[in-house]
């Protein structure tokens, strides 16, 4: 059941005959991305799928050829995700990362 309504800024527990509300900072930050493009490349990641043949002669050479293109052209794809567990340990522990912040809200808590 999701409730939707406005406490003022000051109230921080309603109290009820059978349980009371409260409002309580969320214990962890939650990771904002801003600007998507201003993300550094190390936080980017993809994944490659390639079948067992492909992936054996990829292990064992990348000459000239289709699958190296293919490779190449997955390098320069769109399909790259970024890695929130790795911008968030960067910004806790202090390192500056363009394009992400780290907010804490709240929550209601029943009791």
């Amino acid at each position: 059941m999701l409730l939707a309504f406005m406490l003022p800024r000051n109230l921080k527990k309603i109290e009820g005959q059978k349980a009371a509300i409260g409002v309580q900072a969320n214990g962890t930050a939650s990771l904002i991305i801003d600007e998507r493009a201003q993300i550094a490349h190390e936080f980017l990641e993809y994944t490659f799928r390639f079948s067992i043949s492909e992936a054996r002669e990829l292990a064992a050479q990348l000459p000239e050829g289709l699958l190296r293109r293919r490779v190449e052209a997955a390098i320069a794809g769109d399909g790259w995700e970024i890695n929130n567990s790795a911008v968030r340990a960067a910004i806790v522990n202090n390192a500056p990362v363009a394009g992400a912040r780290l907010v804490k809200g709240h929550h209601v808590q029943l009791r």
